[in-house]
């Protein structure tokens, strides 16, 4: 007679963290969300979910929320063409009363 595995050495065979949440934290260490990319590479939330539908960033859906890789941001940034018209001056965040 065969007997099952024990917890413990199923958690071995698959080599996964006691914890879950500490799995799922570090597994979306390497993600950011829309509004995340958007801040990281100067645009719209819009144009982010614009890029993924185009197939130029990397993510996933979860539920009605995109997570977006952070070496794909990376990449994007690096490969980005200086199309367009210069911005004048930097973005600024305003505050309305």
């Amino acid at each position: 007679m065969v007997s099952k595995p024990t917890k413990s050495q199923r958690r071995m065979a698959w080599d996964l963290p006691t914890h879950p949440e500490s799995f799922v934290s570090q597994a979306l260490a390497n993600y950011v969300t829309t509004a995340q990319a958007a801040a990281l590479l100067g645009v719209g939330d819009n144009q982010v979910r614009n890029l993924l539908s185009r197939g130029k960033l990397e993510g996933a859906k979860l539920g009605h929320e995109w997570i977006i890789s952070v070496a794909s941001v990376k990449a994007y940034l690096q490969n980005k063409s200086n199309r367009g018209r210069p911005a004048s001056r930097p973005p600024q965040l305003q505050v309305a009363n």
